[in-house]
């Protein structure tokens, strides 16, 4: 990081924005900061280095990324695109919205959360939701407040965290 004088090799397990990822169908813990993913060996503590990535395409840390039931990676990152990484080959596909008007919403994910049908909600700092269909690989955006945290609610609802509010959306209603 510029001006850091941190090393830029140096382990970086515990730093501040970190997320710490499980994969429970795999039985893998990821680590994942600003500048890459490290897969933790739950025998012995040590970090393996899965992906480094630049300076432009800093990963969004804290909430922002996901670990599908695939055992895939979701990681937005700071140039507006959301990167899905393979653990099992070290490789990622970068995704960008197509339409020009969503992708300066790219850059704002705050979280990440997958539904039972397979549809990625993204919450966004000030701009409401983006949800991207990997099967159509479209998004599409809903407007509203920011949402820093989706998670599931009762009946296939979601409940989210807008600011210092927590409501209740329903996609079967749009509501």
């Amino acid at each position: 990081e510029p001006g850091s004088k941190m090393d830029p090799n140096a382990p970086v397990f515990g730093r501040p924005g970190n997320s710490a990822l499980e994969d429970t169908v795999h039985g893998r813990l990821y680590n994942v900061h600003n500048r890459g993913v490290m897969e933790v060996d739950p025998a012995t503590n040590h970090l393996r280095t899965l992906m480094k990535i630049d300076h432009s395409q800093r990963i969004v840390t804290g909430h922002g990324a996901m670990v599908d039931a695939n055992g895939m990676l979701w990681l937005p990152t700071r140039a507006g695109n959301l990167t899905r990484f393979d653990p099992g080959t070290n490789k990622g596909h970068s995704i960008q919205a197509e339409a020009p008007e969503q992708r300066p919403f790219m850059s704002y994910v705050k979280c990440l959360y997958r539904d039972r049908n397979g549809l990625i909600w993204l919450g966004l700092a000030g701009y409401g939701i983006l949800t991207y269909d990997p099967r159509i690989e479209r998004f599409n955006v809903m407007p509203g407040p920011s949402v820093r945290y989706l998670v599931p609610g009762n009946n296939g609802k979601l409940v989210l965290c807008e600011g210092n509010f927590m409501s209740q959306y329903d996609p079967k209603q749009h509501a």
